[in-house]
């Protein structure tokens, strides 16, 4: 009775023992790039470019000139600049410019150059 109890428990603890060990293994969240690190809410460090870390690993942001900061206005002489937060600068536009929509053919990029294609 006394080996039969010994074994009962020493098969419980090894169970247990394998439950733990392939838990934690087993990958919890699909974190594989930056914004899904970010969206898990792990730390986001505010740097130029944005990182994420999670589990030792870090996540850089990607940046285009989609999410640059930089945005196009159109002057009243018809001609286009660039104004907001870049990589290396900060530059504020004067009132009265036109927002422009910004577009692969026609956008600012993260240095303030107008890109026509």
């Amino acid at each position: 009775m006394r080996n039969r109890l010994l074994y009962i428990t020493l098969t419980l603890v090894i169970l247990v023992i394998v439950l733990i060990v392939a838990i934690s293994f087993y990958p919890r969240n699909n974190i594989n790039n930056f914004s899904s690190c970010a969206e898990a809410g792990y730390p986001v460090m505010e740097s130029y470019p944005r990182q994420c870390n999670y589990n030792g690993r870090t996540f850089v942001e990607e940046i285009s000139w989609e999410n640059d900061g930089v945005t196009l206005k159109k002057i009243p002489n018809g001609d286009y600049a660039c104004f907001g937060c870049g990589r290396t600068m900060c530059i504020d536009p004067i009132s009265g410019l036109e927002d422009v929509e910004e577009t692969e053919s026609l956008h600012c990029d993260e240095d303030f150059n107008i890109v026509e294609k």
